[in-house]
């Protein structure tokens, strides 16, 4: 892949999460029902028990990371998506020391 092509994809998957945080925070009552929705009927756990743990978890661990993810205000966690977006660093990259 050539680095236009992986810059045109960046560029396209920026704007599509611009796009998905500006509905979720127009949305967010609607996402955090959902949310809790998600909590309620176990799919939650089910697919934090499968992509972001071992599998060594205890019931207890695995229901306090997913009681913390539900209390999380969605157009809160959506913001903060949109702040990392627009944060620009190349004018530190240069000033960063890398052994060769």
């Amino acid at each position: 892949m050539y680095p236009v092509e992986m810059l045109d994809r960046a560029n396209n998957l920026k704007s599509h999460c611009v796009v998905d945080s500006v509905c979720t925070i127009a949305l967010s009552p609607l996402v955090w029902m959902l949310v809790w929705l998600t909590y309620l009927n176990g799919s939650a756990h089910l697919s934090t028990h499968l992509f972001q743990f071992g599998g060594r978890e205890t019931r207890e661990q695995l229901d306090f990371i997913i009681r913390m993810v539900v209390r999380a205000n969605p157009a809160v966690f959506a913001r903060g998506m949109l702040a990392m977006l627009r944060y620009d660093a190349t004018a530190v990259l240069p000033t960063i020391p890398v052994s060769a």
